[in-house]
């Protein structure tokens, strides 16, 4: 998966407009992100990929491109 398509995801997720989010974005900064979206991320992350989000990992991710790193490697 490439980056600008996990940042689609996340706009979808966060139900925010196409092309709005560049990834350097502070998590804390976006209106959408709360528990409903950590669980989005959740369920999407797990029907994309071969194994679960680490979510105790995720409290320490500030940006959208923490959360990348987690998910990518």
């Amino acid at each position: 998966m490439e980056y600008t398509e996990f940042l689609r995801q996340m706009e979808r997720i966060l139900e925010m407009e196409e092309n709005s989010l560049n990834g350097t974005e502070a998590l804390r900064d976006l209106s959408g992100w709360d528990s409903l979206a950590v669980l989005g991320l959740q369920a999407w992350v797990d029907a994309t990929f071969s194994s679960p989000l680490d979510v105790p990992a995720l409290t320490t991710a500030a940006t959208l491109e923490d959360v990348w790193r987690l998910i990518s490697k």
